[in-house]
């Protein structure tokens, strides 16, 4: 059925690129997530809402832990 809808089709190379380009891009983001790199800014993070202490503080705990990252 579809082999007779795409037979004449010349734009059949951008569903590739696009699937390879999205699959290069999903690993990206996986790879980014699950880096150790970021694992202490990942836990201060998750830390935020549980904290009791004054936000300005945390904010300059933020700054600190996005420093040593870059």
């Amino acid at each position: 059925m579809f082999e007779r809808l795409f037979a004449g089709s010349d734009l059949l190379d951008w569903p590739i690129a696009s699937m390879i380009f999205f699959f290069v891009f999903f690993a990206a983001v996986i790879l980014r997530v699950y880096s150790k790199k970021r694992k202490n800014l990942y836990e201060h993070m998750a830390m935020l809402p549980l904290d009791d202490r004054d936000p300005n503080d945390l904010a300059e705990q933020g700054k600190q832990a996005t420093e040593t990252l870059v």
